[in-house]
């Protein structure tokens, strides 16, 4: 018994990732596959090797997909080859106008292989069956032929009974069977773009119930952190008297946690001290959250000032035999923000750097501008540094992580979030660079809208002055929770 030979399919597709993935799938499923990467070269193909089956793409060079459809219908040789078409398309028109073209199905970008391999097999059965009625019709034809002459008819009655035996036959509904299948199709289509419709629908429904979430979600976030900070607040007092009693000065309500008289390395901790200032952390950082916070932005040479930060941490730097330098530049620049809020999250990341750098260490502050770059205000240490994991739940704002380090060095990392929730309040960003072992870079992003060329800068030492003047309004005995909280 002679094997029946697989079908051979004609693939015209000019994208090379495309062609290959349908020929790859077609030979696995048993079809011998050629391939054309153009319209003229399919057309030449399609007449040299006679394929069964012809899988073409609408958009081609040299020759679209319409007329290579129609110029194959046309060839007496190719006109029985069945043609599918593979557009990117949706629309009734382009796929009408396809069909009219004389193909004989479709299917759509990005294809569903599954899809596509039933399309196939549809078309070859509907092509085979379609060779056999031709072939039942010429016999048919024949042994008609051979009765008429075996009778006594004119060649007038010969003719008229031939051409009724050929009219087409019609449907139950009066139409041809090729107009029914072009109706069939046109269903088919309007089926589909039905279909892609109501998914469209129901993904902006599903967007609108996820935007709608999200926003009841930052709703009772922003409620939480409303609560914490309006907690905190009412524990200040009764803290802030306890600390002026076992401290036996009078406390500042006005120093806060950033404040460097509060930065104590080796010197036994008042545990109400430090309770203090992690009470004022939360309640800062919990206003912050809650978007209860504001902005006091003022105009300032950003130089000018982180040189005084730098200046104020430069004692405590030393008591920790840590040396620190800045890098700064020498032109003023006139930047507008938050002095309070920029100089908290300066030292709360500069505490940490403290913290966590060995004796005899150095840490390095920067300030780098660029045009038509974010100007950042970097902390740089070569301390004990972080994992890949902690930096990323830092980044994600896993506000106290109680990891290796941090409960070595014994913080819970209020100074990140801290600083985070500034650089966003004013439109920039907080960037993050670590490694075990090798130290941690620590920088805060504005943006250059910021800036302000046009405007003359304050004198830089009337700026230094005032600030110096703050610190020692402070006792410098008293040093930072921020290195024991």
């Amino acid at each position: 018994m002679s094997q029946i030979p697989a079908p051979k399919i004609l693939v015209i597709e000019d994208e090379t990732t495309q062609r290959i993935l349908v020929k790859e799938y077609l030979e696995e499923s048993g079809f011998v596959v050629r391939l054309a990467d153009d319209g003229r070269r399919g057309l030449e193909m399609a007449s040299a090797i006679n394929p069964d089956l012809i899988i073409l793409d609408l958009l081609l060079p040299s020759m679209d997909g319409y007329t290579l459809c129609t110029r194959l219908k046309q060839d007496p040789a190719t006109a029985q080859i069945p043609v599918i078409l593979v557009t990117a398309a949706r629309e009734a028109d382009v796929i009408e106008r396809g069909m009219a073209a004389g193909a004989s199905d479709f299917v759509t970008k990005p294809v569903d292989w599954s899809y596509l391999s039933d399309r196939v097999s549809h078309v070859l059965q509907q092509s085979r069956d379609m060779k056999q009625l031709a072939a039942e019709k010429q016999a048919s034809e024949q042994k008609l032929q051979a009765v008429l002459e075996s009778k006594d008819l004119s060649p007038e009655q010969i003719n008229e009974i031939k051409q009724l035996s050929v009219e087409p036959t019609p449907t139950a509904s009066g139409m041809s069977l090729a107009e029914f299948e072009r109706q069939m199709v046109a269903v088919r289509v309007e089926a589909e773009e039905r279909v892609r419709k109501a998914e469209s629908v129901a993904a902006a429904q599903l967007d609108a119930e996820r935007k709608q979430a999200a926003h009841h979600l930052e709703h009772v976030t922003k409620s939480f952190w409303s609560l914490i900070s309006q907690t905190s607040q009412a524990h200040l007092p009764m803290l802030t008297a306890l600390e002026q009693l076992t401290s036996g000065t009078a406390a500042d309500e006005n120093v806060m946690h950033d404040d460097i008289s509060l930065m104590k390395f080796d010197a036994p901790q008042n545990p109400v001290q430090s309770l203090l200032a992690t009470t004022r952390n939360m309640e800062a950082l919990a206003r912050d959250m809650s978007g209860a916070a504001t902005l006091s932005e003022e105009q300032i040479d950003l130089v000018a000032f982180v040189e005084d930060v730098v200046e104020t941490l430069r004692p405590v730097a030393e008591q920790r035999q840590v040396e620190i330098r800045a890098a700064l530049p020498d032109a003023p620049l006139e930047v507008i923000f938050d002095p309070r809020k920029i100089r908290s999250a300066v030292l709360s990341l500069a505490a940490n750097a403290l913290k966590y750098s060995p004796q005899n260490a150095s840490i390095e502050v920067l300030l780098t501008t660029t045009p038509g770059k974010p100007i950042q205000v970097s902390l740089k240490d070569n301390g004990i540094g972080m994992a890949p994991a902690v930096v990323e739940n830092l980044r994600t704002c896993d506000m106290f992580p109680m990891n290796a380090v941090g409960a070595r060095a014994g913080g819970f990392g209020f100074g990140v979030p801290m600083a985070m929730s500034a650089m966003i309040a004013h439109d920039g960003h907080l960037t993050i660079e670590s490694e075990v072992g090798k130290g941690t870079t620590m920088t805060l992003c504005f943006p250059e809208h910021r800036k302000c060329n046009a405007l003359a800068s304050p004198a830089r030492e009337t700026l230094t002055d005032k600030s110096t003047a703050r610190r020692e309004d402070v006792p410098i005995a008293r040093l930072n929770a921020l290195l024991a909280s």
